[in-house]
């Protein structure tokens, strides 16, 4: 889906758990993301592992609100371009 709407002039992000994602070794890039901040270490809510491209650090706050908080930086950056954003939130799991 991210490739397809890349082809088509879109940006493309992946915010949240990145299950799927990094499967077969193929990351978000490689399967068409511009960009993503996923997040990793287990089920972690609070302190999660934050993974942008090039960087990855251990972050202060909720998952949900670290996620939402970089899509929506992301939307206000954009301008007119169009853009796609994928998010996969941790916590509808509990």
């Amino acid at each position: 889906m991210p490739a397809f709407f890349k082809a088509s002039g879109y940006n493309t992000w992946l915010f949240g758990k990145h299950d799927g994602t990094a499967m077969m070794e193929v990351g978000p890039v490689d399967r068409g993301f511009d960009w993503y901040c996923t997040i990793g270490g287990g089920y972690l809510h609070k302190k999660p592992l934050l993974f942008t491209p090039g960087k990855e650090e251990w972050t202060e706050g909720w998952s949900a609100e670290l996620i939402t908080d970089a899509a929506v930086e992301k939307i206000r950056a954009s301008g007119d371009t169009p853009w796609l954003a994928y998010m996969a939130y941790i916590i509808p799991h509990l």
